[in-house]
């Protein structure tokens, strides 16, 4: 690709550093504006990264000829300033959620489509190697089909009741934060559940501070997944299947560096899997072959699956009567 791609970024927070960072691994990509509410903190990223456009007004950066958009806002902000984007004609790489709930992902594809707009949700665990070599695993004639998944994202936070983690008005908890993730590993594995039985302990804000949910799928598959924000237990997940052969990745499985593969002798096999840069750079990259080819969404996550994914965690939602105070 010998294209250079211009890229502005709404919302300079933490993972904002990390996009950029991913940048560095790619020579086609250019940053050329950062917009957030507080001008100082956009003044102060673009002298850190050295960006032209700094500035609080949305409108300069989309006057601007920045060709694609990457939105690190909190969640409930996603859906007004991705639709906004794409009206301008910018492509979008939004941070996932993609947004809140069913209604707010479909306007924004409904956007999407009516402006001829690329449009992905930054789901980055997707698009890193280990993803395509567990499907490959998975779908071996020797692993048989999925029996059971077991999958938890927990860490143990302190932050003030504001904060976004908590603040039910920035659709805060577990779930939209980290819960999105061994959700999204049993989508992939398994497609959408037939049946969902959720339970959460909720902080005085009234968002799931921890969440548990058992999944139901076709042909009798489960899953377990499990997220919190009030303890240390990592970040892992175990597939077995009816065959007794499982798949262990007890490394941070949304970014391990090893899968054990387990037969149904219970012998071991540790597989590798390094990957390039911080992770991040895959996504980008995957947005940049898009727009290369003229596409309108990827097809290794396509609009349908984050309409998909935001479907589960309404239902999930639902389960545990949380409702933001936005919807």
């Amino acid at each position: 690709m010998n294209k250079i791609f211009n890229w502005g970024i709404i919302g300079p927070g933490a993972i904002a550093h990390k996009f950029v960072e991913a940048l560095k691994f790619l020579p086609q990509a250019s940053l050329q504006g950062v917009v957030s509410t507080n001008l100082e903190s956009a003044q102060r990223f673009a002298r850190q990264y050295n960006i032209p456009i700094a500035t609080n007004q949305l409108n300069e950066l989309l006057d601007s000829d920045v060709d694609a958009v990457y939105i690190a806002t909190p969640h409930h902000a996603h859906c007004q300033l991705t639709v906004d984007c794409l009206t301008n004609g910018k492509a979008v790489l939004c941070e996932k959620p993609l947004a809140v709930n069913h209604k707010q992902v479909s306007e924004i594809i409904e956007a999407a489509k009516t402006h001829n707009c690329f449009l992905m949700e930054a789901l980055w665990t997707r698009f890193l190697p280990h993803i395509e070599k567990l499907i490959e695993q998975v779908n071996t004639d020797t692993f048989g089909k999925i029996a059971f998944i077991d999958s938890n994202f927990a860490f143990k936070t302190e932050y003030p009741p504001g904060h976004r983690y908590n603040n039910p008005a920035l659709a805060g908890g577990s779930l939209l934060d980290i819960g999105i993730y061994p959700i999204f590993l049993c989508y992939l594995l398994l497609g959408k559940p037939t049946q969902i039985k959720a339970d959460a302990l909720l902080n005085e804000q009234g968002v799931d501070r921890t969440l548990q949910a058992l999944l139901k799928f076709k042909d009798d598959a489960r899953a377990n997944i499990f997220s919190s924000f009030h303890f240390n237990g990592g970040a892992k997940a175990h597939i077995y299947s009816c065959t007794g052969c499982a798949i262990h990745i007890s490394d941070k499985f949304n970014t391990p560096s090893n899968m054990i593969l387990e037969n149904a002798k219970g012998e071991q096999k540790n597989i590798e899997i390094p990957f390039d840069g911080n992770g991040f750079n895959y996504q980008i990259d995957e947005v940049h072959r898009c727009l290369v080819q003229k596409k309108l969404q990827s097809n290794m996550w396509s609009w349908q699956n984050s309409l998909d994914l935001v479907d589960i965690m309404d239902q999930v939602r639902a389960n545990i009567s949380l409702k933001y105070p936005f919807e």
